[in-house]
């Protein structure tokens, strides 16, 4: 009950960005926004303050990607059929577009959803 209250409280003021939501879990909320404060930008995301997290936190985080994306492809995760090719998006604009034209996009992970 209290880690559902926390991660509740931190959708609400970390703007739903999920990745920072699970840093702040592992390391700590104020921790978190020292480091996007370090950034100098006014909307910074997970990947922006990545290099300013201990690697723990790093390592948390890119757990929690990585059981995402097994959960949301289990199926061939099973059959070991899950493989990786590497997509190249420019710019944000690009993912955005691609996503609304309903091709490819990123989620708040930075995995392109195809």
């Amino acid at each position: 009950m209290v880690a559902a209250k926390y991660l509740r409280e931190r959708c609400r003021n970390l703007n739903n960005k999920l990745l920072l939501i699970v840093a702040s879990y592992n390391w700590g909320v104020g921790n978190v926004w020292h480091a996007m404060e370090k950034t100098g930008k006014a909307n910074p995301t997970f990947w922006d303050i990545k290099k300013y997290l201990p690697a723990e936190t790093k390592a948390y985080v890119m757990n929690f990607i990585t059981l995402n994306v097994i959960f949301n492809n289990y199926d061939k995760f099973a059959k070991n059929q899950l493989v990786f090719t590497p997509d190249v998006i420019n710019n944000a604009q690009t993912a955005n577009e691609t996503a609304v034209d309903g091709d490819a996009g990123t989620d708040d992970t930075g995995v392109v959803n195809n």
